[in-house]
Order: C-alpha cells, then sequence, then structure tokens
C-alpha cells in the first residue's frame, strides 16, 4: 500500500532526498529574490528619475563615439573616465539605438546581476540562509536601487568588489596557480570600472596577512600565490597604467576628488581624512547622502533596526576575526565581507 502511495505521488519534490528539496527551495527563494531586484530596478526605468543627468548625458557621448577605428582605454571629456561601462553601454546602444532607457538598462542589468552574486559569493562564504539574507537586503535597499537606475559607471564597482571576494576564496581555500591568476586579473580589470575600485588591492593584502597571522595557508604559499597574483595584475592594469604615465593631465578628476593635499597643512589634511570617515560611519545610520539624484536628501543608508543588525554583525565578523578557533573553513575572510557593496 505505502509502494502504491509513493508511484501514485505526481509531487516531484516529495520524491527528492532531504538535500536535494533544500537545494531546490534556495534556487526558487534566491530566483525570486533576482526577480524581485529586476522588478524594483526595471519599473519606469525611462522616466524615473526624468531626464538625463549630466555625467549620464556625457556617458551617452561617450559611448556613441565608440567604432572600430575609435576605441581609446581612457575616456577624457568631464574630467577623464575609466572605459569599461562604456563598452558595455554601446552593445545596449547598438541593439536598442540611444535612449535614456537604454542607457539606464546598462545600469540595470549590472545592478540585477550583482544582486545574483550577492547570494552566491555569500552563501559560498557563510551558507545558505545568509547568502538570500544578504540578498534580499541588496535587492530591497533603497540607496541601492536608486543609484542603478542611474546610467554611471560606479554601479560596475560592487560587482567586481564580489567577484575579488569570490576569488580570493577560491584561491585560499584550493591553493590552486590559476585561483591567484583570477584574483590578480578581477583586480586589474576593476581599474577599469570606477576611481574607488583603484584601493581594491587592500583587500587582497588585507586577506593575505589575516591568512598568514591565523596560519592558515604555508608562508611559501601566500608568497607564491601574492606574486603570481601580482604579475597578472601588473599585466592587466598595464595598458591603462602606461596612458596615464603618457598623459599625466588625465588624473585630474582623482585631483579634484581627493581629501588630503600637499597644499595644505598637516592639521587641515587631518581633520579632512576625520570628516570624511566620520560622514561615511554616520551614513548608515544618521545621515547619508544629501545629492537628490542618488538619494532621498540625507536618507541614511539602513533604517535603525536594520543599522543595528549591521554594526551587531560587524562585532559577530571582528570577534570570529580575532577568535582564530572559532573560524570555519566558510569564514575565510570575516573583514572583507563588510566592503561587498559599500566601498
Amino acid at each position: 500500500m505505502q509502494r502504491t502511495e509513493v508511484l501514485l505521488d505526481h509531487n516531484p519534490a516529495r520524491r527528492l532526498p532531504s538535500a536535494s528539496r533544500t537545494r531546490l527551495t534556495t534556487v526558487y527563494l534566491a530566483s525570486g529574490i533576482v526577480l524581485l531586484a529586476a522588478l524594483l530596478r526595471f519599473a519606469k526605468l525611462a522616466t524615473l528619475p526624468y531626464g538625463l543627468y549630466l555625467d549620464e548625458a556625457y556617458n551617452m557621448i561617450d559611448a556613441q563615439s565608440i567604432s572600430w577605428q575609435h576605441h581609446p582605454i581612457f575616456f577624457f571629456l568631464n574630467s577623464g573616465r575609466e572605459p569599461l561601462f562604456f563598452y558595455w553601454l554601446k552593445l545596449f546602444l547598438l541593439g536598442m539605438g540611444a535612449s535614456t532607457f537604454s542607457m539606464r538598462l546598462a545600469s540595470t542589468c549590472i545592478a540585477v546581476l550583482t544582486v545574483a552574486l550577492e547570494i552566491s559569493v555569500m552563501s559560498r562564504l557563510f551558507n545558505r540562509r545568509i547568502g538570500l539574507l544578504s540578498g534580499i537586503v541588496l535587492a530591497t535597499l533603497y540607496c541601492d536601487i536608486q543609484d542603478s537606475r542611474l546610467g554611471l559607471r560606479f554601479n560596475l564597482t560592487p560587482l567586481f568588489t564580489l567577484l575579488l571576494l569570490l576569488t580570493l576564496h577560491n584561491a585560499a581555500t584550493r591553493r590552486k596557480p590559476h585561483g591567484a591568476v583570477l584574483v590578480g586579473v578581477v583586480l586589474g580589470v576593476a581599474n577599469y570600472t570606477y576611481s574607488s575600485a583603484r584601493v581594491m588591492p587592500l583587500i587582497a593584502v588585507a586577506a593575505i596577512i589575516f591568512l598568514a597571522v591565523r596560519k592558515q595557508a604555508p608562508i611559501r604559499q601566500l608568497w607564491v600565490g601574492t606574486g603570481i597574483g601580482g604579475a597578472c595584475y601588473a599585466l592587466t592594469v598595464a595598458p591603462l597604467g602606461a596612458y596615464f604615465f603618457q598623459h599625466p593631465d588625465a588624473l585630474g578628476h582623482m585631483q579634484d576628488l581627493r581629501v588630503v593635499s600637499l597644499d595644505q597643512s598637516i592639521g587641515d589634511n587631518i581633520a579632512a581624512i576625520y570628516h570624511g570617515v566620520t560622514s561615511y560611519v554616520l551614513s548608515f545610520f544618521y545621515e547619508g547622502d544629501t545629492e537628490w539624484l542618488q538619494n532621498i536628501s540625507r536618507k541614511p543608508i539602513f533604517d535603525p533596526i536594520m543599522a543595528f543588525m549591521f554594526f551587531i554583525g560587524i562585532g559577530l565578523l571582528s570577534r570570529m576575526a580575532i577568535l582564530g578557533n572559532t573560524l570555519r573553513q566558510h569564514y575565510v575572510f570575516p573583514p572583507q565581507n563588510l566592503t561587498s557593496n559599500r566601498l
């Protein structure tokens, strides 16, 4: 009788082993989260926000200028900008024509891919529940939704930060030469996305120091891996570096953005750094960006409950980083996980 009931059971999920059902449920939930992220970012994309922002217009002009005869490695207009986003945008302009919608669709597709990668990477580093939780937070985070609806380059940086975390994890756990190669290539290509990506090597350095201090990898392997990754990074970023060497005035945009300056006194530089750090920390729970284009002016990144959980999470990760005997394999890089979307 029991055998007959099993044969008559037309629900395939019930006939799967428990582990398979869990994986299937995770796939369904992850797909739903990615779909929600897409709906929030694609809705009224051509008209909300209305019109093109100045930087978006410059991006459109540069992307339209790309051809087989004109394919620069750095775009000099608008204080100078890295090229990767423009080549990505060019694909959408070729397929859909030049419009506000096609411009922003290129950016929102990157954002949706970032949500999917967030789920995958955090599931790998922690577990499936944390991966799904981080995915739903990113999918519904207001500042990320508003930023991703603009056709601007910085939307590529979180994607490459997650790729870096993934490649660092694979390099540390599998300890194969190709793992270090991928870390170097991801770091190098990230330099072609946005100015802030130039500090991403610090994440890799922190990971190496963490592994060395916690003795989670032989020193010789760390040296070899660092050498391979560093060489691949140098080769990947060399064309852009050569351009900057030949055109030092192309770095003008970074000069405009820098906080410290040799023209200022030491006290002024320290005060500027203090103001920048405190403003950044306060943006998570007290006062966010004042620009209406990228935020509801002064709205913090997190609501009070989410901010509380955020700082609790920082405390737990810090504790796991210090107490090496509590670290498990998928907690290899606890300090770096905090940077995945707010670099």
